[in-house]
């Protein structure tokens, strides 16, 4: 067994799952493995930070662990590894973590935060919160500079949603940019993102307004048309809050259990052996 397999088994050994049947992904000699499995796992193992997608790779990962994990707990069973010392001896061990572990959740879980604490750090902690200026443009990009310039006479004339409708069409038709399949849209960003003269002209565009003529990169020829701009601003206390109060209460609780350590260990009479 290598050595994950054997850490992912005793950390999962741990766990206490409800198995319901509305969120059985599959089963196994007919025990379910569900949702809720596989969601508990990596909330104890502080898994579940990350985008969707590598999310979604690891729960497909951890249900054919689980079904392994299921398989393997079922031989071991049968071959009466539950009666062996080398059993028993590991789950001395594994209580005693159950024990700490399960000591550590409930003093988490009561730590409070008040309002005013809440206030005071984000008051304090501001610049952290900011969001830099924005903008959200579409482009065209072209090889040739005549093609940019024969596409920007079409759409000079042209304002308000009749500009917008026909930039998306062209990008679609000629853009030669990944982003051509969406309308040439490039989503919102901040200053420092993109190409020193793509960003510059970005910015200095009014929103609604494309560029007076092709503007040249290392990638090609541009048509740029400003779809939106944000000014730079403070992320409301309402939206990092729960952040807040995790942070806090990681904190608290770091500080406090330093010390009940500190105070145990000046209690306990420890002795050390050569």
């Amino acid at each position: 067994m290598n050595k994950f397999l054997h850490t992912s088994i005793i950390a999962i050994s741990l766990m206490t799952s409800t198995l319901l049947a509305s969120n059985t992904l599959a089963t196994v000699n007919g025990v379910p493995i569900t949702n809720e499995n596989i969601n508990n796992y990596l909330e104890k193992t502080n898994n579940l930070e990350g985008d969707i997608a590598s999310l979604e790779s690891k729960k497909s990962q951890l249900l054919n662990f689980l079904i392994e994990k299921e398989i393997l707990s079922k031989k071991a069973k049968e071959e009466g590894i539950e009666n062996s010392d080398i059993y028993k001896k590991e789950l001395e061990i594994l209580k005693k973590d159950l024990l700490v572990r399960s000591w550590i959740i409930k003093m988490r879980a009561d730590i409070e935060v008040s309002d005013r604490e809440i206030e005071k750090f984000y008051s304090e902690n501001k610049k952290r919160y900011g969001k830099p200026e924005s903008v959200k443009v579409r482009h065209i990009l072209l090889k040739e500079e005549k093609k940019a310039s024969e596409l920007l006479a079409k759409l000079s004339t042209l304002k308000g949603s009749e500009l917008e409708e026909n930039f998306i069409k062209l990008a679609k038709e000629h853009s030669i940019g990944p982003s051509s399949s969406n309308g040439g849209d490039l989503g919102w960003f901040s200053k420092g993102k993109m190409v020193p003269n793509f960003e510059e002209t970005s910015f200095n565009l009014k929103v609604h307004e494309i560029t007076k003529k092709p503007l040249k990169t290392t990638f090609g020829y541009h048509i740029i048309y400003k779809e939106g701009a944000k000014p730079a601003q403070i992320t409301p206390l309402s939206e990092v809050k729960e952040s807040i109060i995790k942070e806090l209460k990681n904190r608290k609780f770091s500080t406090n259990f330093d010390k009940i350590k500190k105070e145990l260990k000046e209690k306990a009479t420890i002795k050390y052996f050569k």
